[in-house]
């Protein structure tokens, strides 16, 4: 694992086998506690302090998202078979109202 993705999942306070609902979870958690309406950080830092902590942890959950969503992708196929459908004549009547039979 690179050292920019290890220190994404430190950001967020993960392990590295965090599922995807964790990673979520935990990066709401911690953008509530940053934001402009959070009491606990409001008198600790400043907004261009608080805005840099969000960025950081943006760019930490995008990180984890794509190296989360790469392990998930299913191999590309050679050749995929092609399908196929017979389709057989269907007479039509001029009478809209009139029912097959």
């Amino acid at each position: 694992m690179d050292e920019v993705l290890t220190q994404s999942y430190e950001m967020l306070g993960l392990m590295p086998d965090a599922s995807l609902r964790e990673v979520e979870q935990a990066y709401n958690n911690l953008r509530a506690l940053y934001g402009e309406e959070s009491l606990a950080t409001y008198s600790l830092l400043d907004y261009a302090d608080r805005q840099e902590k969000l960025d950081s942890l943006q760019a930490a959950y995008e990180k984890i998202l794509s190296e989360k969503l790469v392990k998930r992708e299913e191999p590309v196929r050679e050749e995929a078979e092609p399908i196929v459908c017979k389709l057989e004549p269907v007479e039509v009547s001029a009478d809209p109202h009139e029912t097959p039979g």
